[in-house]
Parts: C-alpha cells; sequence; structure tokens
C-alpha cells in the first residue's frame, strides 16, 4: 500500500542522498570514460583505438573489463550502507522511532517505504548514469565498439547486487538495538564466510579433517570435492562481487542476488513488525537474535584464542589449541552476558 506521508518523511530524512549519490556515481563511472577517450591526448586515444582494432574480441577491452563501473559500484556501496544506518539506525538512537510506530500505518508498510526509497535511488543512479556513460561512449572514437548489451548487463547486475546488499543492510538495522552494533553486524555477513571457513578448516584439520587436501586429491571425507571449501567462500564472499570483471557475470549470480533481496526482504519486514522500542540501546532488539548472535560471537573468537594458543605448544598444537578455545569460551562467554545488559546511548 503507497502511502504518501511515509514517503515525504523517508525523502525528508535521506534527501541528501538523493542529489549526492547520482553525482558521486558520476564522477566514477561517465566522468572517467570522458577522461579515457574524450579528456585525453589524442595521439593516445589514437593508439589505444589501434589496439582495440588488432584484438579477436575487442568490446570488453574498449570498456576496460568493467573497471570504472566496479569503482562506481564501490561508491554507491558505502552511500547504501550509510543510507540504512540513517534509516534505522539514527531513528533508534533519536527518538523518532517511537513517534513513527505510534503512526496508523502498519510497521510492514513502514519497512516497505524505507526499501523502496533505497531500491529507487539505486534504480535512478544507475540508470541515469548508464544513459550518460552510453552518450559519452557514442559520441567517442570509441563508437564503434558500443554494446548495449554491456551497458544493460552492467545496470542489472549492478543494481541486483547492490540491492541485494542495500537489503541485508535494512534486516541487520532492524534487529540491530543501536548505531554501532548496526555497523558492526552489517559488516560481519562480508567478512564472516573468509574469516570463519578457515577457523573452522584449521581447527578440523588440527583434530584430523582436512577440509582443504592436496590439489591431486578430488574428494575428502563423504565424496565432498576437494576444493568444495574455497568454492563456498568464494560463492559467499559478497565484497568480490563488487569489482567482479565483466566477463565473469553469470545468470547464477543474477539469481543468487535476487534471492538475497527476497529473504533479506522477508527477514526484515518480520523483525521490523516485532520489534521492542523498550529494547533500544542493547546490541540486539530481539532475544532469539541475540541468543543466535551471541553464540556465533563466541564460537568465531574462541577459535581465533584456540589458533593462538595452538602456537605456544609446538609439541602438541591440539592440546594448546582445545585449551585455549575452552579458556576463551568461559571468559567471553561472560564478558558477553554482561555486555548484553548494557545500552549504549550512540
Amino acid at each position: 500500500m503507497w502511502v504518501s506521508a511515509l514517503w515525504k518523511r523517508e525523502y525528508a530524512q535521506a534527501r541528501l542522498f538523493l542529489f549526492a549519490v547520482p553525482i558521486v556515481h558520476f564522477l566514477a563511472l561517465g566522468l572517467q570514460r570522458m577522461n579515457k577517450w574524450l579528456f585525453t591526448d589524442p595521439n593516445m586515444v589514437a593508439r589505444d583505438v589501434s589496439h582495440l582494432r588488432s584484438m579477436m574480441d575487442p568490446v570488453p577491452a574498449a570498456y576496460d573489463f568493467g573497471s570504472f563501473e566496479s569503482v562506481g559500484r564501490i561508491w554507491l556501496f558505502l552511500a547504501i550502507f550509510v543510507l540504512a544506518l540513517v534509516q534505522l539506525g539514527t531513528e533508534r538512537r533519536n527518538g523518532s522511532q517511537e513517534l513513527l510506530f505510534a503512526l496508523p500505518y502498519a510497521r510492514r508498510t513502514i519497512f516497505l517505504h524505507k526499501w523502496l526509497l533505497g531500491a529507487a535511488l539505486l534504480a535512478g543512479t544507475l540508470l541515469l548514469n548508464t544513459l550518460i556513460d552510453a552518450i559519452v561512449v557514442l559520441s567517442s572514437p570509441m563508437a564503434p565498439y558500443f554494446s548495449l548489451v554491456y551497458h544493460l548487463a552492467q545496470l542489472g547486475y549492478s543494481w541486483l547486487l547492490l540491492a541485494g546488499i542495500y537489503t541485508l543492510a535494512l534486516f541487520v538495522g532492524t534487529i540491530a538495538g543501536s548505531v554501532p552494533s548496526q555497523i558492526i553486524l552489517s559488516i560481519v555477513p562480508m567478512v564472516l564466510p573468509i574469516v570463519l571457513g578457515q577457523l573452522v578448516a584449521y581447527s578440523l584439520r588440527l583434530h584430523g579433517i582436512d577440509l582443504y587436501p592436496a590439489p591431486g586429491q578430488r574428494t575428502i571425507a563423504g565424496g565432498i570435492p576437494a576444493d568444495a571449501g574455497n568454492r563456498l567462500q568464494e560463492l559467499l564472499n559478497l565484497p568480490r562481487y563488487l569489482t567482479l570483471s565483466y566477463e565473469d557475470f553469470s545468470w547464477f549470480q543474477a539469481l543468487g542476488f535476487a534471492g538475497l533481496i527476497v529473504a533479506a526482504f522477508v527477514c526484515g519486514m518480520l523483525a521490523y513488525e516485532r520489534n521492542r522500542t523498550e529494547n533500544n540501546g542493547k546490541l540486539v532488539v530481539l532475544p532469539a537474535w541475540e541468543r543466535a548472535i551471541r553464540i556465533l560471537f563466541v564460537l568465531v573468537l574462541s577459535m581465533l584464542a584456540g589458533l593462538f594458543s595452538a602456537t605456544m605448544f609446538d609439541a602438541n598444537e591440539r592440546l594448546g589449541y582445545d585449551i585455549g578455545f575452552v579458556v576463551a569460551f568461559i571468559v567471553i562467554t561472560f564478558v558477553l552476558t554482561k555486555l548484553s545488559k548494557i545500552r549504549l546511548r550512540i
């Protein structure tokens, strides 16, 4: 359901983004294309064009394999990350969330309008700057290598990826109780697949199970491919997709990003409906998520402690790991239990 009052409120709260983001995106994409093909020494441009003519498939090279778009995606990623903080984290901090929940609108409707603003901002800046970029290409010596398919693929890929990350950040914002916790918990999905994968692999290897065997070994216990761990880490590594080369785009990735949008949106909407304003300022506002996050933090930090402890027991690394893990598990559980009762005012 469309509510103009909610839309105006979200617009007023984030109006700076609506003007700044397209400009920053242009500086990273359109202006860089101009610098290379329009504002550069004509002799250098002629040399580049001559080099393209000698190539079997010159289109990806003409577009620098998507390097300008990759830089643009990184800037847009930072913008939507901050936007999610403004839309949810700052509302908790300044007390405006209580007033928002007092309005005669369902929380699902409120969350939908927040998401629509971010999705529309991404769509608007991508459409505008893709159009500008296409005009620049058609007006430059690079025009013979213009590819509408390339521009549309970059547009669709960028929107799906960034909308997925933005929706995930909004979901995290619905369960985080403060701005600092939202920042920390939003970073976790970006780095957790890499860190957790290596920690689990090292922990299991000390106990006789090798998830990363020698390259010549095709499978590990249970018939799992030897490179399954690396492939899974690569698949779940969201920051990697920001700088992915155009030639590495795939429909599988697009489907995965679309699934992330749907899953994060549904989870975010359900969590937002269950938000309890009396828990604002805590690490997490929903008890179930607090327990899950606490368990995850305890396990990760305990494995890190075990890794450090193992290096101090050269004669028996496994024993050193187990001692460090158990001690850290007890200490960190106690500390997090105490910290979870503290309310942050920032």
